[in-house]
């Protein structure tokens, strides 16, 4: 019989060895790490466990998002010989043990394709697939860094984290991006990280007009985030950032770089084929799924 308790420090390495299981990089079980933190000590972020007797099965990281009332965001990890056990109506009682939400997002990463079999026999819809987009760079290649006249592209230091953070909400509404994605104290950590580049074009009166987010890993380039003001958008802004990170992996001698996006945001994934990155893998699906049912 499985029960379901809320996280706390003393299963600290418990999660860890679940999280190990996942054949997870250094920097991927740090973050694993900090989210535990994250959801011991914020209120709107819980960590659920699922146990079996004393042994640790499944975690759910489960968290309110802050731009959509009534909807929860859930992530999931489960033991690797249990990835063939349903879970789904477990997760959801955690999810109503919460309380106080109508509607949840799953996100189910691609090992665990399974599982959202599960919820989508428990009634969940699949709204879409985040997948994995990859570009080869050409020693010999050059990239549009253009801008139009009094803009440019500025790297973005910790003292300008309110302002960024700003900016960066009002860019990311509409689009895939998650908006509970930076909250002030995980943005300057972020900023202090110094594998993470946030790099910014600016107005002649030092405004946010868009964002380019990327990390360095050895000789590993992934682009995180890339948000343009909506009403600044179709003029090739976008364009020219990713252009710039291109010609700086190009001087850095990285041959690939990597990024993330969610197929709702078509723009984006038209912006990327356009430049010459091509779809690698799913990497997770988006469901949602009633909890009033």
């Amino acid at each position: 019989m499985l029960s379901c308790e809320e996280y706390e420090k003393k299963n600290l390495e418990k999660c860890m060895s679940l999280a190990k299981s996942y054949n997870q990089t250094k920097e991927q079980e740090n973050n694993f790490r900090k989210r535990l933190d994250r959801g011991f000590s914020d209120k709107d972020n819980k960590t659920c466990l699922f146990f079996d007797s004393d042994r640790l099965i499944a975690i759910a990281f489960i968290w309110a998002l802050a731009s959509k009332d009534k909807l929860f965001s859930v992530s999931v990890y489960v033991q690797k010989n249990l990835r063939n056990v349903s879970f789904a109506g477990y997760f959801i009682d955690a999810m109503k043990m919460i309380g106080g939400k109508d509607r949840a997002n799953l996100y189910i990463g691609a090992s665990d394709e399974w599982l959202g079999g599960e919820f989508l026999k428990k009634g969940a819809i699949e709204k879409s697939k985040h997948v994995k987009m990859l570009r080869k760079i050409g020693p010999n290649e050059s990239f549009k860094t253009d801008l139009p006249k009094n803009m440019k592209i500025m790297r973005v230091r910790e003292k300008d984290a309110d302002g960024y953070l700003k900016s960066y909400e009002k860019a990311a509404k509409d689009s895939d991006v998650r908006m509970d994605m930076w909250d002030e104290k995980t943005l300057k950590e972020a900023f202090r990280n110094p594998a993470n580049y946030f790099m910014a074009v600016r107005d002649k009166d030092g405004d946010f007009i868009a964002v380019i987010e990327y990390s360095i890993v050895g000789k590993c380039l992934n682009i995180n985030n890339v948000l343009v003001k909506p009403e600044y958008r179709g003029r090739g802004i976008a364009t020219s950032l990713i252009g710039y990170v291109l010609d700086s992996a190009k001087k850095a001698a990285i041959g690939e770089i990597g990024l993330g996006v969610n197929t709702i945001n078509k723009p984006a994934i038209t912006l990327y084929k356009g430049l010459g990155f091509k779809t690698t893998e799913i990497s997770n699906l988006n469901l949602e799924i009633n909890l009033k049912r």
